[in-house]
């Protein structure tokens, strides 16, 4: 559950202490509780989002045939050779 995307709680973070250092007597509590409860949601939702697109795959048959196709002489003879620089074995 715990990935990357906690560390964007670094700006409430900073939010708060800037807003409890400068501004203390002008800030009223539900406002940074406002502030951690938006981070948090929006952090959550959209870790929820990214983990769903990133697992839900939609394969359509249709129309569109695609035909790949390698030919290439095979003989049972041939070996596999490395070329070895000189004065390496």
């Amino acid at each position: 559950m715990f990935g990357v995307v906690w560390y964007v709680l670094i700006v409430p973070i900073i939010a708060t202490i800037y807003l409890m250092v400068w501004h203390r007597k002008a800030t009223t509590w539900w406002e940074l509780v406002g502030l951690w409860a938006i981070s948090v949601l929006l952090i959550i939702g959209g870790q929820q989002l990214a983990e769903k697109v990133a697992v839900t795959d939609t394969e359509y048959w249709g129309h569109l045939g695609v035909r790949i196709e390698h030919n290439e002489p095979y003989s049972y003879w041939d070996t596999c050779s490395r070329q070895v620089p000189d004065g390496e074995t």
